[in-house]
């Protein structure tokens, strides 16, 4: 058995504890340290739920790739990649 540190997405502390599980029976974690409280999974069923696909997504479009392409090289749907780009839009 091989044990692995999990960090917390937003702080990287290692300070964490188990907060129940996901629907599809994931192990979700929350961070205990002092004011940050984030929960997380440390395994997602799905890469658009993933913190970093956002960046990602945000990346390539900056750096001049179209939707459909950046839904194919991150392996999401293009439906996640513009409901991600319609929420940088300003209101």
């Amino acid at each position: 058995m091989v044990l692995t540190t999990i960090k917390c997405p937003r702080c990287e502390s290692t300070n964490m504890g188990k907060h129940g599980a996901s629907a599809v029976g994931k192990t979700c974690y929350i961070c205990r340290n002092a004011g940050c409280g984030k929960t997380f999974q440390d395994d997602y069923a799905y890469r658009g739920y993933e913190p970093r696909t956002r960046s990602d997504i945000y990346f390539l479009t900056v750096n001049g790739s179209g939707v459909r392409a950046t839904a194919r090289s991150l392996g999401v749907s293009k439906d996640t990649v513009i409901s991600t780009l319609r929420s940088f839009e300003p209101s």
